[in-house]
C-alpha cells in the first residue's frame, strides 16, 4: 500500500470503543491511519453518500438504530461500501446478517486485537479497490460500445444475449424480430429460429453461421441482406466472431446497416465507367508506369500528345521522351515517388517529330491491389501557359527593375481602400518610412490634410484604359516635413484587383528656386529702377549742387544773402545722400572703398534710421571717440546698417529698442562666434543690439544663407543678411550673431583697423593753394544741364573748355582742334557712343590725352561698359564744384 493514510470512520454510540480502536491502531507498526468517531446516523450516511472515508467500522448498535439498518440503507444509497461490522456478541446468525447487508467483515469488539484490526481493514480497502477498478472497467467497456454506431450483442453459448451495446438498444427497441425483445436476456437463436415471415431464410442461416462459431466449425460468419419491406431498399450486414477470453465459449455479434456502402459501390461502378470515357477522350497525357519508367498504359489522345499510337508507346521508357538536359530531373522524379508516395512538377519532353513541349505532372505511387508497384498519373501539356509565363516573369523583371532602380518615389496603392501595395527604395528613402511601415498605411496618410479632398476629387477610374493623370499636392515625410510633389498615375491590375501606379516628383525645392527668381527678379527690377532714377536724380542733383557752389563763388554778398545758396546747396547735398542711400539699399552702388569713419556714417544716417523704425521703437547710439578708421565703400557701409537695423525693426513687431554700438578691438585670438575664426589684429566693432523676439537655436546657423528667411511670403526677401555676410568678407571683415528666444539679438561686424599713408597725401591735398589751372579740357555731355555747369566749374577753375554733346561730336574735335586737348572729361552713358568707347578711340590715337569719366549710373551698367578698369578715373555724380576740380587736378598730375 502506499503512504496515503486511510481515512477511517468509527460510527458507534459509545466513546470508549473510539479510544480502544484508536489505541489498537496506533500499535500497528508503519500504520497511517485516519480515525475519525460519529454517533450520528444521519452524518454517517452523508459520509458514505460522498466517499468520504475509505473503510467504515460500523457499531452493531446505534442507540435506537442498527448498525445492520445503516448498511441497508447505505447499500440503497451508494451501492457497495467498504464496510467492517463491530459488536459485542459473537452470534453466527448475526455474522450471516452483516455479509448479507453488505458488510465486508464481521469483528467481535471482546476478540478485537491490533493484527486483526489491520488485516480486516486493508483487505476491505483492497477489496474495495478491486471492484472499483472492475466497475470502472465495466464502464469503460460499456462506454466504447456505446459510442460505436456498429449494433453490437455478446450471445452465451446457448445463444442468450448476455451485453449489447445503445446502438443494438436503440434498433431493437425499433425493430423487433417476431415481436419479441432483442435485448439483454433474450435468446436470439430462439428468435431467428422461430421467425415465420419473409425473412426466414435470413434468419436460419444466420442462427446456422451463430452455432457454427459457437462449436468452432467457423471462425468467422459474414452475412448481407435486404431488408424488402424497406422504401427504399435497405441493405444489413451481420457479422458473428468469437469471443476472445476466458470462460465458456461467446461470440460477438456486429450488425450494421451498409445501404450507403452499396450505393456508393453502384457509384464507384459507374464512376468507374465514367472515368474511362475520361480518360480516353482526356487530351491530357493519363498512363502508368513501373518503378523504372517503362510505360504500362496509356490513353488515346494522350498518346496522340507525344505523336504516337496509344500501342505504339506502349513498353517505352518514359525517360526516352524526356529532353536530354532534363534526365537528371526524371531520375529525381523517379527517386521522389518512391519515396514520398507522390510527385508533381514539370518536364521538357520531345514529340515524334523533335518538337519541345512543357508537360505538367502529378503522379502517385499505388502499392495496394497490384502484383507489382505502379505509378500512375496524369502529364497536362503546358507549353503555351508557359510562354506566357516566360514572357510574363520577362516582364516583370523589367518592371520590378524599372520599379525598384527609379531614383523617384514610386508606389501602388489599391484602388479601393487606398493601402499602399509596394512601394520601391527611392520613396523609402525619401519619406523616411521603412517598407513595413508604408505598407500599412493608406495613400491619404501622406498628404496634407487640406489637399484629401482635391486628391480623392481627382482619383483616377477603375479602367486600365483610363488616361494617366498628374496632379499636384502637398504631402509630409514621417518627419512632418511638407513636400510640394507632382503624381502622375496609371491604373493597372495588381494582384487580380484594380491598383494606381503612381510616380512622385518632388518639386519643393524647384518651386523655392523658382519662387526665389520670382522674388530676384522683383527685387532687380526694383534695383534697375532706383538704378534709373539715381541716374536722373543725380544729373539734376549735380546742376542744382554746381550752381550753388558757383553762386557762392561769384556772386557779391551784398546783392542776396549767402546762407540761402548755402541752404539750397545743402539741400542737395542731402538729396544726394538719399540717392546714394536708394543705391545701397538696391545694391547697384558703385563700388569705391575709402578710408572711413564709422560714427560719422552713423551720425549721417541717424535720421534716415529713425524714419525706418517707426516711432513704436526706441534708437540709441554708442559710439566710440577715439573710434580707429577702416576702408569700405560708404554704400556698402550704409547697406550694412540699413539691413541690420531694419532686420531689428522686423523683430520687434510690439517695439522696443536698438542699440548701435562701436567700439575699438584688440583681439588675440578667436573668441567671438563666427562662422569663421577672425585672426589676430586690431579691428573696429560695429555692434546691433535689439530687444526683440530672438532667433530659434536651430535655424540660427542658416541665417546667412541667401534666400533663406524665417518671414512670411511677401514680406523678406531672404537675401538681407547674405548681402551684409557678402559686404562684410568683402571689406576683408567678420560678422557674428548672438540670439536668445524671447531676449533679443546681437549683430558684431568687425572691420580691420586701417593704416595707410593717406593722412600725407590729404594734407597735400588740403595744403595746395591752387586747384585751377590753365590746361585745355574736352567736356562730353549728353545732359544740357549737367555740361552747362561742368563748362561754368571749369572755366571758373581757369581752364580752356571745349564742349560736345555725344561721341561723334568729340572725334569731329579732336581731328579739327588745332591746339592741345590735354584732358576729356566725358559721361559713361551717351546715346549711340558710350564715353568707354571715347574714351578707347583717343586713347589710341593720342595716348598722351588723360580720361576722367562721369557717372550717375549704377555699377552693373558701369561694369558692362568696362568703366571700372583699375587705371580709369572716375567721379560720380552728382559732384561739387571743388570735388570736380580737385580730381581734374590729380588726373592732370598723373604721368
Amino acid at each position: 500500500m502506499d503512504n496515503i493514510p486511510i481515512k477511517i470512520l468509527l460510527v458507534g454510540d459509545n466513546h470508549d470503543d473510539y479510544l480502544q480502536t484508536s489505541n489498537l491502531l496506533t500499535n500497528i507498526d508503519d500504520g497511517h491511519f485516519d480515525l475519525q468517531w460519529t454517533d450520528s446516523f444521519a452524518h454517517a450516511i452523508d459520509d458514505i453518500r460522498h466517499s468520504r472515508y475509505d473503510v467504515y467500522l460500523i457499531d452493531y448498535q446505534l442507540g435506537q438504530r442498527s448498525g445492520l439498518a445503516l448498511l441497508r440503507e447505505a447499500q440503497q444509497q451508494s451501492g457497495e461500501v467498504a464496510a467492517i461490522l463491530l459488536t459485542g456478541m459473537k452470534e453466527r446468525e448475526l455474522d450471516v446478517q452483516a455479509m448479507q447487508a453488505g458488510a465486508f467483515d464481521y469483528l467481535v469488539k471482546g476478540e478485537l486485537d491490533a493484527f486483526a484490526l489491520e488485516r480486516s481493514i486493508r483487505y476491505a480497502v483492497e477489496r474495495s479497490r478491486a471492484e472499483t477498478r472492475c466497475r470502472e472497467a465495466h464502464q469503460v467497456l460499456q462506454s466504447l460500445l456505446d459510442s460505436l454506431p456498429t449494433h453490437i450483442a455478446i450471445l452465451d453459448a446457448e445463444g442468450t444475449i448476455t451485453l449489447v451495446n445503445a446502438a443494438w438498444q436503440r434498433f431493437a427497441d425499433e425493430h423487433t424480430l417476431q415481436n419479441q425483445n432483442c435485448g439483454v436476456g433474450a435468446n436470439y437463436l430462439q428468435i431467428c429460429e422461430a421467425t415465420a415471415s419473409a425473412e426466414a431464410h435470413t434468419a436460419r442461416a444466420v442462427a446456422d453461421g451463430i452455432r457454427k462459431v459457437l462449436t468452432g466449425q467457423s471462425d468467422t460468419f459474414t452475412l448481407e441482406y435486404s431488408c424488402p419491406h424497406a422504401a427504399p431498399n435497405r441493405w444489413f450486414q451481420i457479422s458473428v466472431s468469437p469471443f476472445v477470453g476466458r470462460g465458456p465459449r461467446r461470440v460477438v455479434l456486429t450488425h450494421e446497416e451498409i445501404t450507403k456502402t452499396k450505393e456508393a459501390e453502384a457509384s464507384m461502378r459507374e464512376s468507374e465507367d465514367r472515368y474511362r470515357d475520361l480518360v480516353e477522350n482526356s487530351h491530357d497525357l493519363i498512363c502508368t508506369h513501373d518503378l523504372d519508367g517503362t510505360i504500362l498504359s496509356a490513353n488515346h489522345r494522350g498518346a496522340a500528345l507525344l505523336e504516337y499510337d496509344e500501342t505504339d508507346i506502349l513498353h517505352k521508357n518514359m525517360r526516352d521522351f524526356v529532353d536530354a538536359p532534363f534526365q537528371e530531373l526524371f531520375d529525381d522524379y523517379l527517386a521522389t515517388i518512391q519515396r514520398e508516395g507522390a510527385a508533381s512538377g514539370r518536364l521538357r519532353v520531345r514529340t515524334k517529330s523533335g518538337k519541345i513541349r512543357i508537360l505538367e505532372y502529378h503522379n502517385t505511387l499505388r502499392t495496394e491491389g497490384v502484383s507489382a508497384p505502379i505509378i500512375r498519373g496524369m502529364s497536362h501539356d503546358i507549353t503555351e501557359k508557359w510562354l506566357a509565363e516566360k514572357a510574363l516573369r520577362y516582364s516583370e523583371q523589367r518592371y520590378r527593375a524599372l520599379f525598384e532602380n527609379n531614383p523617384q518615389p514610386m508606389w501602388v496603392y489599391d484602388l479601393q481602400s487606398l493601402a499602399f501595395l509596394a512601394v520601391n527604395q527611392a520613396a523609402i528613402r525619401h519619406y523616411g518610412y521603412s517598407r513595413e511601415e508604408f505598407l500599412a498605411r493608406r495613400i491619404t496618410d501622406l498628404l496634407y490634410s487640406d489637399d484629401i479632398d482635391l486628391f480623392l476629387a481627382q482619383l483616377p477610374q477603375a479602367s486600365e484604359e483610363a488616361e494617366a493623370l498628374s496632379i499636384e499636392c502637398r504631402q509630409q515625410t514621417k518627419e512632418r516635413q511638407l513636400l510640394d510633389v507632382q503624381m502622375t498615375y496609371s491604373v493597372l491590375i495588381y494582384g487580380d484587383r484594380p491598383a494606381v501606379l503612381v510616380l512622385a516628383i518632388d518639386q519643393t525645392e524647384r518651386k523655392k528656386l523658382e519662387q526665389q527668381l520670382r522674388q530676384s527678379q522683383k527685387m532687380e527690377a526694383v534695383g534697375r529702377l532706383a538704378g534709373g532714377v539715381a541716374h536722373d536724380f543725380n544729373n539734376l542733383l549735380t546742376a542744382i549742387i554746381g550752381y550753388a557752389d558757383l553762386l557762392l563763388m561769384r556772386a557779391p554778398e551784398d546783392k542776396f544773402p549767402s546762407e540761402y545758396v548755402q541752404e539750397i546747396r545743402n539741400a542737395g547735398e542731402r538729396a544726394a545722400t538719399l540717392t546714394a542711400q536708394l543705391l545701397a539699399f538696391s545694391r547697384k552702388q558703385v563700388l569705391q572703398p575709402q578710408v572711413l569713419q564709422l560714427n560719422d556714417l552713423l551720425h549721417q544716417t541717424n535720421q534716415m534710421l529713425r524714419r525706418l523704425i517707426g516711432e513704436d521703437i526706441k534708437l540709441m547710439m554708442k559710439p566710440d571717440e577715439g573710434l580707429w578708421e577702416v576702408k569700405a565703400d560708404p554704400g556698402q557701409m550704409d547697406q550694412i546698417v540699413i539691413n541690420l537695423v531694419v532686420n531689428a525693426r522686423d523683430a520687434m513687431p510690439k517695439g522696443g529698442v536698438i542699440l548701435i554700438e562701436t567700439a575699438n578691438l584688440e583681439i588675440a585670438a578667436s573668441a567671438a562666434p563666427t562662422p569663421e575664426p577672425i585672426p589676430p589684429g586690431q579691428y573696429v566693432m560695429l555692434a546691433f543690439r535689439d530687444t526683440g523676439l530672438g532667433i530659434a537655436p536651430e535655424i540660427l546657423p542658416n541665417i546667412f544663407e541667401p534666400f533663406f528667411t524665417t518671414k512670411g511670403i511677401g514680406q523678406g526677401t531672404g537675401l538681407g543678411l547674405a548681402t551684409v555676410y557678402g559686404i562684410v568678407k568683402q571689406s576683408g571683415g567678420y560678422i557674428s550673431v548672438h540670439s536668445e528666444v524671447f531676449q533679443g539679438t546681437t549683430f558684431k561686424v568687425y572691420l580691420p583697423r586701417h593704416l595707410s599713408e593717406l593722412e600725407a597725401a590729404r594734407r597735400f591735398e588740403t595744403d595746395e593753394r591752387r586747384l585751377g589751372g590753365s590746361e585745355t579740357i574736352l567736356l562730353v555731355e549728353d545732359e544740357p544741364a549737367v555740361r552747362l555747369l561742368a563748362l561754368e566749374i571749369l572755366n571758373a577753375y581757369g581752364y580752356t573748355v571745349l564742349e560736345a554733346e555725344d561721341g561723334a561730336a568729340a572725334l569731329k574735335i579732336c581731328e579739327t582742334y588745332a591746339g592741345k586737348i590735354d584732358l576729356v572729361l566725358t559721361d559713361v552713358i551717351m546715346p549711340n557712343m558710350s564715353g568707354r568707347d571715347l574714351g578707347s578711340i583717343i586713347n589710341r590715337r593720342n595716348p598722351e590725352i588723360k580720361v576722367l569719366y562721369m557717372s550717375g549710373y549704377t555699377d552693373d551698367v558701369i561694369a558692362r561698359h568696362e568703366a571700372l578698369e583699375p587705371n580709369l578715373q572716375l567721379i560720380q555724380k552728382p559732384f561739387t564744384a571743388d570735388a570736380l576740380a580737385r580730381r581734374i587736378r590729380k588726373v592732370l598730375r598723373q604721368s
